[in-house]
């Protein structure tokens, strides 16, 4: 059955975004284990797979989605039987959303959760397939597209080790990695037009290119081996990446202020790429001094600081495309929104780095920025949902006055 893209949008879309909510649960819960997990109120099994939640249950789910958008746009119509995988997807990732984990004593969680990895990876293989023919058909879009099966290669990598049970301690880091080199990849044709306009930046994206397959290649070898200076090297390669970004992403620089919602934009841009480098930074002490709560901050500064924060200043253009409905000018709140969701991730990761550092417990205060966190970002939805209504009836309104 062949699906029209809006008529997806409305089954899919309500999913990602439970998803997402089912994934800041498990964060909740793994914060708060002592009171929420043992009150038997909520599955413990949110609490074993948050990682999974987030990267596979949300993340891929979404950009999966929004590739999906990207070549329907282009050929006018969806193609090559994407819908079923976008399905194979959810279903896989709401079977692992309930499974327990791999090694489980239960053979029938076991086979539930070997299933969900399957079904995963499966889909992302044929998107990875999808994005290979884009790239032949599109090679003016070279660079975006080439990052996108780099990210799309290091998931199914993941998909791979979990299935032949090769999990080792910086695991969790590279597939938050391969979700981090996609958003960056994004960015990348911005990237190039700043370049276009500077005379030094004219060998930038060649440069980029070279830095985004060395981390690639980096993180494989120290995905499925034990070697930590070539772990050490793949992040060197997504920093130096990133510091580029910082100069010639023109959304930064080459556009003026228009409108306030492109300020917050900008300001999105700039706090996300700071909370990576800072997130790289913790990683390469942390591959020094290991400890769990050093690579939980950067964990966290990678996958909150960089990946949401992307995500939310990016929403006020990919929702009204998605939904078919006109750009909003500005988003009631503005910087406040990003300014709140900050400070709890500084909470969150700082929390962790005081008891590192001098022994300080702040972990009342770290399991409140978890219950705090969903509100922020309801309300921010809420916001930009309000703008984007408000607009459709204003511009109604002008119609009806023609």
């Amino acid at each position: 059955m062949q699906f029209e893209r809006k008529d997806l949008i409305k089954v899919i879309f309500p999913i990602i975004l439970i998803q997402g909510l089912l994934a800041f649960l498990g964060g909740i819960v793994r914060l708060t284990a002592h009171n929420i997990q043992d009150s038997g109120i909520i599955p413990p099994q949110f609490e074993a797979n948050h990682p999974e939640l987030v990267i596979y249950s949300f993340f891929a789910l979404l950009i999966m989605f929004e590739r999906w958008q990207g070549i329907s746009i282009y050929e006018n119509r969806p193609k090559f039987f994407t819908e079923p995988f976008l399905f194979l997807m959810i279903i896989g990732t709401l079977l692992l959303t309930f499974s327990t984990g791999l090694g489980s004593q239960s053979d029938y969680y076991l086979d539930i959760k070997q299933l969900a990895w399957i079904l995963i990876f499966v889909s992302i293989l044929w998107f990875l397939l999808i994005q290979i023919w884009f790239l032949i058909k599109y090679p003016a879009y070279f660079a975006t597209t080439f990052f996108l099966i780099l990210g799309y290669g290091l998931l199914e990598a993941n998909v791979i080790a979990i299935l032949l049970e090769i999990i080792r301690y910086d695991f969790g880091i590279i597939y938050i990695a391969s979700i981090a080199i996609i958003i960056l990849g994004e960015r990348i044709d911005l990237a190039q037009i700043g370049a276009h306009y500077s005379k030094k930046g004219k060998n930038a994206i060649p440069i980029l290119v070279f830095l985004g397959f060395g981390f690639f290649i980096t993180a494989l070898i120290a995905l499925f081996l034990d070697i930590k200076i070539v772990f050490q090297l793949s992040f060197i390669f997504m920093a130096i990446y990133t510091i580029i970004l910082l100069f010639y992403d023109i959304t930064l620089y080459s556009v003026p202020d228009e409108t306030p919602i492109r300020t917050f934009q900008k300001w999105g841009l700039r706090g996300g790429y700071i909370w990576l480098l800072f997130g790289i930074f913790l990683l390469e002490i942390n591959s020094e001094i290991y400890h769990i709560l050093t690579q939980s901050s950067a964990v966290h500064a990678i996958a909150l600081g960089f990946i949401i924060t992307m995500l939310l200043s990016h929403a006020p253009i990919i929702l009204p495309s998605l939904i078919y409905q006109p750009f909003i000018t500005r988003i009631f709140g503005g910087l406040w929104w990003l300014i709140l969701f900050w400070g709890l991730i500084a909470i969150r990761v700082g929390g962790n780095l005081l008891f590192v550092i001098f022994e300080i417990d702040i972990s009342l205060y770290i399991e409140l920025t978890g219950y705090l966190s969903i509100p922020v970002i309801l309300g921010y939805l809420i916001a930009l949902i309000y703008e984007m209504r408000k607009n459709v009836k204003m511009g109604n309104k002008i119609i009806g006055n023609l």
